[in-house]
């Protein structure tokens, strides 16, 4: 009769099934978390919460025009061309947006 082999449990073991239960308590505090935002947002009407996004969107509109003022943080004398892709970035994703608001949403 084969009995198997007990090895001693070793450092990394105890690491990988330490790291294994955070990751299962993070996952549980995730989901937690999701229940309680669902549960928040029944209470929460449609108008109000659309009217909470447009106040953030707002928000990061100025804050997008404060950046486009100040150069996005660049020295106009200095130049490179990671600033430059830095900008072609942003405008792509702007043209992203700009096409969900009048083309994405033809489900109106």
């Amino acid at each position: 009769m084969k009995y198997p082999i007990k090895t001693p449990q070793t450092k990394q073991s105890n690491d990988r099934l330490f790291n294994l239960l955070v990751r299962w308590n993070e996952a549980l505090l995730v989901l937690t978390k999701e229940q309680n935002m669902t549960t928040n947002q029944d209470k929460k009407t449609a108008q109000e919460a659309f009217i909470q996004h447009k106040a953030n969107i707002d928000i990061k509109l100025e804050t997008l025009k404060i950046a486009s003022a100040d150069h996005f943080d660049s020295d106009p004398d200095k130049i490179h061309w990671g600033d430059v892709a830095l900008l072609n970035h942003i405008e792509k994703e702007l043209d992203d947006i700009i096409w969900q608001i009048y083309n994405g949403n033809e489900h109106r």
